[in-house]
C-alpha cells in the first residue's frame, strides 16, 4: 500500500508529540525519560530508514572473508586489510551508516553522502 505512512514517519510523528505536547506537562524526571524514550523512537525510525544499506554494507564487509563473520573480525584485529583501499571504504562506509542512525549530526559531510543523508544536518 503506497499512501501508508512508512514506519520510520509513524516513528517520527510519534517521538515529536511525545517531546512537544505530552514531555513539557511532566515533572522533571518524567520529562527526562519521555525525552529520552522519544530519542531511542528516533534512533528506531533512522534504522528503518537506513536498513536497505546498513544490510548491504554488511553484506559487502562480510563478502571480503567469504560470508565469515569471524574471519572478517580476525582479519581486521590481525590487520591484514590495513593496506586494503577497498576494505578501509566498506568499513568507512558501514561506520557512517551506523552513524547516521546513532548520532547523525556527528557525521562530516563526506560521512553524511556517503550515509545517503542530505549534506545539512538538520534536514535529514
Amino acid at each position: 500500500m503506497s499512501d501508508d505512512l512508512p514506519i520510520s514517519g509513524l516513528l517520527d510523528c510519534a517521538q515529536r508529540l511525545l517531546s512537544g505536547e505530552i514531555a513539557p506537562h511532566l515533572d522533571p524526571d518524567r520529562r527526562y525519560l519521555a525525552l529520552m524514550i522519544g530519542s531511542a523512537m528516533r534512533m528506531a525510525a533512522r534504522q528503518a530508514e537506513q536498513g536497505e544499506r546498513l544490510a548491504g554494507a554488511h553484506a559487502a564487509l562480510l563478502d571480503l572473508t567469504g560470508g565469515d563473520a569471524v574471519a572478517l573480525c580476525e582479519a581486521i584485529r590481525g590487520g591484514a586489510s590495513d593496506a586494503d583501499p577497498r576494505a578501509h571504504g566498506l568499513l568507512w562506509a558501514d561506520a557512517a551508516l551506523r552513524t547516521s542512525v546513532t548520532k547523525p549530526s556527528a557525521l562530516s559531510r563526506v560521512e553524511r553522502g556517503i550515509a545517503g543523508l542530505p549534506d545539512e544536518p538538520g534536514r535529514g
